[in-house]
């Protein structure tokens, strides 16, 4: 269930009564993910903020163990995905294919495409070459289409999962309808008109949540070798990180124009300046700890330290005595501690 440190004997029967809520407030055991990009373009290369991950040597599969889950968690996984275009074979044909037509070519680029994909290709060159008139080739009338706002979706990967229901005192090998992730194409009037994306701030939370955690974890180390002076430098390096990436927040929140979109993006940014603020006055009570005794580290600090960066890594709580852990604090935890 994790590390959870107490360093006040008040501090105990809260800590109790959210490890008891956890161990009841479990909805699934033995859960996992597995992720298939066989029929696609794409490769995983990393996975992030699952417990236990492997990817295969190819990149086409992957398995994620998240265990048990709660009533009301939510686990955030971050997999990274390579776009991997095959490239054609020649062959004697190909190499004295100069003088063919336009529809010939297309054919051959269908031929090496993903399964599934090459259909849905041939249905819109055909359907380029019937309705636009002139003397513009199928190369060119799909190019204007997608300047006219054609917008398609890309098959990427493909999830499945496997679970047990203690409740029910049943297992689930494999789920009857897989989920099939796809990312939005956009044309290329939308993307001239945002030159500079913004990134996902909820994706930007999670990385910086792993970081932190890794930070921590990397410091306390480095404290176990005895190395007190590059601890003090991960854990101040990473304040400073997390510093810049606030004022940034905060200048992309002040210039926000009004829209549904800005509205949205800039409840997002709250919740991401919460987080890292949160994670600094962490990082803050280790650096302190720190410059005191070392003695007195390793009985208060240390422990602290280990609690905060599985909690970070795992996005669940069962105490709230710090604001890191009041935000990933369970649902069955909030309603014993917290409105009570």
């Amino acid at each position: 269930m994790g590390i959870h440190s107490v360093r006040e004997w008040y501090h105990l029967p809260d800590c109790l009564a959210g490890l008891l809520g956890g161990m009841t407030s479990v909805a699934l055991t033995k859960f996992s993910l597995r992720l298939e990009a066989q029929e696609t373009e794409f490769i995983c290369r990393k996975i992030s903020g699952a417990p236990h991950a492997v990817v295969s040597g190819d990149g086409k599969h992957a398995d994620i163990e998240l265990k048990d889950l709660q009533f009301g968690q939510k686990i955030e996984v971050l997999v990274e995905m390579e776009y991997e275009r095959v490239p054609r074979a020649e062959s004697p044909d190909t190499q004295h294919a100069g003088g063919e037509s336009d529809e010939q070519e297309s054919t051959s680029n269908e031929s090496h495409a993903p399964v599934g994909i090459h259909q849905q290709v041939a249905k819109t060159s055909k359907f380029a070459n019937e309705n636009l008139t002139g003397t513009a080739t199928a190369s060119e009338n799909l190019m204007r289409m997608s300047n006219d706002g054609l917008e398609d979706d890309i098959p990427v990967l493909e999830v499945d999962c496997t679970y047990q229901d203690p409740a029910a005192n049943r297992s689930v090998a494999r789920l009857s309808h897989p989920i099939l992730l796809t990312i939005a194409t956009a044309s290329q009037s939308s993307t001239n008109s945002h030159k500079a994306p913004w990134a996902d701030l909820e994706v930007a939370q999670r990385r910086y949540e792993l970081v932190s955690s890794e930070s921590i974890t990397r410091a306390l180390l480095l404290v176990s070798r005895q190395k007190w002076t590059q601890a003090q430098r991960v854990l101040q390096e990473t304040t400073k990180i997390l510093s810049a990436v606030i004022s940034n927040t905060v200048d992309l929140v002040s210039k926000g124009t009004g829209t549904r979109a800005a509205i949205k993006r800039e409840a997002q940014a709250h919740v991401l300046l919460d987080s890292l603020r949160a994670i600094i006055e962490d990082i803050d009570v280790l650096i302190e700890g720190m410059e005191e005794e070392q003695q007195t580290f390793e009985r208060d600090h240390r422990n602290f330290g280990a609690q905060q960066a599985l909690i970070l890594r795992t996005q669940r709580s069962w105490t709230a005595r710090t604001r890191t852990e009041a935000l990933y604090i369970t649902e069955g935890s909030k309603e014993a501690l917290l409105k009570r």
